[in-house]
């Protein structure tokens, strides 16, 4: 049985819906590593509704069942709204970012 599986670019519904499915003991306060809580990166989502998140799924019978996120990616992004990103997630172990015609895409990654 395979107690592993990776995810990426869910929204934060479908995130929400992976929490209610197979994380129902997940901390919304947890990290991984120096990552925001899972909390305050769905969140973000509100500010940001270009938002998707990656991550992964443990799933029972294991002891520390979960849904776990470890990245975001933002599109449609000003200069600025990516300059703010850039300055608030600065630690992150990943930063990227790149201008697509007249907006800019930014993702942030945690190991």
């Amino acid at each position: 049985m395979n107690d592993y599986e990776r995810f990426n670019n869910k929204t934060q519904g479908e995130v929400n819906q992976l929490i209610f499915e197979y994380g129902q003991a997940s901390d919304l306060d947890s990290t991984q590593n120096d990552s925001p809580t899972v909390r305050e990166m769905l969140s973000l989502a509100n500010k940001y509704p270009t938002i998707t998140y990656s991550g992964y799924i443990i799933k029972k019978p294991r002891p520390d069942w979960r849904v776990s996120l470890d990245s975001f990616e933002f599109t449609e992004l000003t200069a600025e709204q990516t300059l703010e990103l850039m300055t608030e997630y600065r630690h992150a172990d990943e930063l990227s970012y790149d201008k697509v015609g007249d907006t800019y895409t930014f993702r942030a990654w945690w190991d």
